[in-house]
């Protein structure tokens, strides 16, 4: 009578496999300071520092400069460094820590995906030093901007995910209304519930947001209808409501809110769709368009100057229409108007140029494409906040990605994707901002991705 098939649970088959592959070394103490930990660990994970031995890691495992972190291929990691950033290494991973540095002037994070994937939540290094934080792959390099973001480098495996996915509403995921289009000095964005961001150039604006310029500063910020708006030093704004919808002109409406300071605006075509949907406040006035470019300044007293077209005035003694060339002052909230003979010096001397004097590319900054397959390459999707997707080949091309926006790349080229796939939209793996005990034990059978039941292993 033959044997019966001796059992082995995942477990010890995993340490069997980790000790035949890479050696059983034990933890060892390196003279280097540790730059992060692994909060948990699936399957078989391991560290090699250079000219290191391989380790076997596992929770509390330390991580340190200059590591290659790997994952089996039905292994997973999540992970922090001492500057809170947190990643989601995915099966089938290679990770390598090129630089990191905290706690010091040089405020660092460059890693290297050579294959595989990952999620991830950037941490203070994002905000610190918002351009020293990066994910170099083989097709292109992401430039990371206080954001939480996916990147997948597949092969066939994302395509093979794609046709087993279940089906998903084909919608559009943006949330970006504009982006900056160009920035001199300081620029913050806060949101709608009060968290405070740097902007760069290229970065989103969403709706909602507050944006606010040092001192100093000036910003051209270009939304989607081609509305374009210069905002000027030490000015506050709110894009309070902007939706913008082609085939209903009726829906289409812009509410901006000038805090204080000054702009300068010039519309687009939500102007020419629905001129009456298109206000901007200040505490004391209301500008209405009609297809118009105009200054327009609160800071007690208000002025409005019409470079282009014409503007409606309102204020609380009543309606003016002025037309090109004309400046109003108004003094105080309830005073009269007053047209003026001629154009006040510290509007000449304002530095933001008119926005319909530079070159803005609205299909590089909004334009994206439909996927009809799934290619071997970077996906990249971004939660939350900036990533630019800067292409190694092609004249080093360069996308912008805000909430809710994806990018792929090839090496021949990188483009904006109008509909995020479902294999990176219903990925098992956890977002590392929600590891919790529910989803982990999920993830035990999901899709037979990491069954818990038992392997049989033939003993003879």
């Amino acid at each position: 009578m033959p044997d019966a098939p001796y059992k082995v649970s995942p477990i010890t088959l995993l340490t069997v496999v980790a000790v035949l592959v890479f050696g059983l070394h034990p933890p060892t103490a390196y003279a280097e300071a540790a730059i992060g930990k692994l909060l948990y660990s699936k399957g078989v994970v391991s560290g090699q520092m250079e000219g290191r031995s391989i380790r076997i890691l596992g929770r509390d495992s330390d991580i340190y400069l200059k590591d290659t972190l790997t994952t089996g291929k039905r292994s997973f990691a999540v992970m922090e460094f001492s500057d809170g950033t947190k990643l989601t290494v995915r099966p089938g991973s290679i990770l390598k820590v090129e630089d990191y540095a905290h706690g010091d002037k040089r405020e660092t994070a460059v890693f290297s995906l050579i294959k595989g994937g990952l999620r991830a939540i950037t941490g203070l290094i994002g905000k610190l030093n918002p351009g020293g934080y990066s994910v170099q792959t083989p097709v292109a390099t992401l430039g990371i901007r206080g954001t939480e973001f996916d990147a997948r480098i597949c092969a066939q495996d994302c395509a093979t995910e794609e046709k087993a996915a279940k089906p998903i509403e084909v919608v559009t995921q943006s949330k970006v209304i504009a982006r900056v289009a160009l920035r001199k000095g300081g620029l913050k964005g806060r949101d709608i519930t009060g968290k405070i961001r740097d902007i760069a150039t290229g970065g989103p604006v969403y709706k909602g947001d507050t944006l606010i310029t040092a001192k100093d500063a000036f910003a051209v910020i270009a939304f989607r209808d081609d509305t374009r708006i210069t905002l000027q030093p030490d000015t506050e704004f709110v894009a309070q409501d902007y939706r913008y919808q082609v085939d209903q002109p009726g829906a289409s409406n812009v509410l901006f809110n000038l805090i204080k300071g000054g702009l300068r605006a010039v519309t687009g075509a939500i102007g020419k769709l629905n001129p009456s949907g298109f206000k901007v406040r200040s505490p004391t006035a209301t500008i209405g368009i009609r297809g118009t470019g105009f200054d327009f300044y609160h800071s007690n007293p208000t002025h409005a100057w019409v470079w282009l077209g014409e503007i409606t005035f309102e204020s609380a003694s009543g309606t003016l229409v002025l037309t090109e060339g004309q400046t109003v002052f108004l003094p105080r909230l309830n005073a009269k108007p007053i047209i003026l003979n001629k154009l006040p010096v510290f509007i000449q001397k304002q530095p933001g140029p008119r926005p319909d004097k530079i070159k803005i590319d609205l299909d590089k900054m909004f334009g994206a494409t439909q996927q009809q397959e799934i290619k071997p390459g970077l996906w990249v999707f971004v939660h939350d906040g900036h990533v630019r997707v800067n292409s190694k080949q092609k004249g080093n091309k360069n996308i912008d990605l805000g909430a809710g926006e994806g990018a792929f790349a090839d090496g021949d080229d990188v483009v904006r994707v109008e509909i995020i796939p479902a294999f990176m939209l219903q990925d098992i793996y956890p977002r590392p901002g929600q590891l919790d005990p529910r989803t982990l034990k999920l993830l035990g059978t999901l899709k037979g991705e990491l069954s818990n039941k038992n392997v049989e292993c033939e003993v003879k």
